[in-house]
């Protein structure tokens, strides 16, 4: 996919600019206040809202306002291709399924589940999977990962703005060119979690979801967030299975020892607890974790030079040939945990009995 190109010097230049303007973010802030405040009084469905967002949207970036400096027909045009594009995610192209799945409560998704389990065949050819039993719990387990990250696609039309209005898809628009130059003024990775199934654009790539699901600014579409979350899983879950994790239920005896926990209420099957813990927290914590010379945290078996640094400031000596079967890392504090994030995953698709071949 193409990109626009500057050097460096034109992109110095342009920051400066931005920044005599007050500021690429203020802008940006300012115009979705507007839309905010437009759709929280008068519009009444997210396709309106977010119609008139984009009009903000590109009204600011082509120039109206001063942003860009000179002719900027190209960037009008790449602009207006790209809304119309993006806009394409909350257009209904799906037909209702009425009288199946009814446990879900997202018609869309429904859909979305129909056509995945009417092309299994090819999906589960695409994904290695040999099984339909094993189809069919990734498939729920995926299901259930769009209800814990949005509530089964459900958000609020201010949360759909607050997210596609700080990162609007597409690799090949003057948008993303924004982008770039907004991490480049201020030195920190712009990318933010969008769709029902909450992907970044960097970790659909890293799946290779471009290509066995599509291009990431169509990411807002159920029947995308549904496949992206089922082929990542599955992708996940295998990493798990080749690295010898086994398939025993999870533990963690140092966590119930200090009272934290009774058990792991997870899937049962300790790579798939971990497969799902990767959607949320990353792909490294897929591990085999080994005992440490400190009795209240194990580590990756694989540490480099056998040291593992549970928090900042402390450093442990891992025991690689004490690997524990099962173990599931008790990772983040407060209101997300990983043992609580997959406990949550798996509690939903406990309750997906609906959903069958």
């Amino acid at each position: 996919m193409g990109k626009i190109l500057i050097s460096e010097q034109q992109l110095e230049r342009l920051s400066k600019n931005l920044l005599n303007e007050g500021s690429i973010l203020s802008v940006v802030k300012s115009g979705y206040d507007k839309a905010v405040e437009v759709v929280s009084d008068v519009v009444n469905t997210t396709a309106d809202g977010l119609e008139y967002l984009g009009n903000q949207v590109v009204d600011y970036t082509k120039g109206n306002q001063g942003i860009l400096p000179g002719d900027q027909t190209a960037v009008k045009t790449a602009i207006s291709s790209q809304w119309d594009k993006f806009m394409d995610n909350f257009r209904d192209d799906w037909t209702p399924i009425n009288d199946k799945f009814l446990c879900v409560p997202n018609p869309e998704l429904r859909a979305a589940i129909f056509t995945i389990i009417n092309n299994r065949e090819k999906i589960k050819k695409a994904a290695g999977i040999q099984t339909d039993n094993l189809f069919l719990v990734i498939l729920k387990m995926a299901v259930a990962t769009i209800g814990r990250e949005t509530d089964y696609g459900q958000s609020s039309i201010g949360d759909n703005i607050g997210l596609d209005i700080r990162r609007l898809p597409g690799g090949d628009t003057a948008l993303d060119f924004l982008r770039g130059a907004g991490e480049y003024i201020s030195g920190k990775k712009l990318d933010q979690s969008l769709g029902p199934a909450q992907f970044t654009s960097d970790t659909w790539e890293s799946y290779n979801l471009h290509n066995l699901v599509g291009e990431y600014d169509q990411v807002g579409k159920m029947i995308n967030a549904l496949k992206g979350a089922f082929y990542r899983i599955s992708q996940d879950y295998k990493l798990a299975i080749s690295r010898g994790i086994g398939t025993k239920p999870a533990i963690n005896p140092i966590a119930v020892k200090q009272g934290k926990i009774k058990s792991i209420d997870g899937t049962g099957n300790i790579s798939l607890d971990l497969a799902i813990l990767a959607h949320n927290m990353g792909k490294e914590k897929i591990q085999k974790y080994c005992k440490t010379n400190n009795p209240n945290y194990n580590g990756p078996c694989n540490s480099p030079n056998g040291i593992y640094e549970p928090k900042k400031g402390l450093k442990v000596k891992v025991d690689k040939n004490a690997w524990v079967p099962g173990y599931f890392p008790n990772l983040g504090s407060g209101a997300l945990t990983s043992i609580g994030y997959v406990e949550e995953v798996a509690k939903k698709a406990k309750s997906l009995g609906c959903i069958k071949l």
